[in-house]
């Protein structure tokens, strides 16, 4: 196998592997995770119940819509929430 084949593959499978990374880190219903609407002044944290089909505030956790949403993915600040949500 030539140099620019063995390039090509490692292109594809840093590619495939950054795909999971972006899957895994997608919000899924029932992560804890970080919501705004405009701009990350307001930010709110909880649990995502629901994500709606529709355009502008897709995002509900228990009692509010937002725009925008992004998963919590630090295992020591999960498990705090776990237990404060107790």
């Amino acid at each position: 196998m030539n140099l620019k084949t063995q390039l090509e593959n490692v292109k594809k499978e840093v590619e495939r592997i950054e795909k999971l990374i972006q899957e895994e880190n997608k919000p899924k219903v029932g992560d804890w995770c970080k919501f705004w609407d405009n701009g990350k002044s307001n930010v709110c944290i909880g649990k995502l119940r629901l994500i709606l089909k529709t355009a502008g505030y897709k995002y509900q956790t228990s009692n509010s819509t937002f725009k925008n949403c992004k998963k919590i993915t630090n295992p020591e600040l999960i498990k705090l929430l776990e237990n404060e949500s107790k």
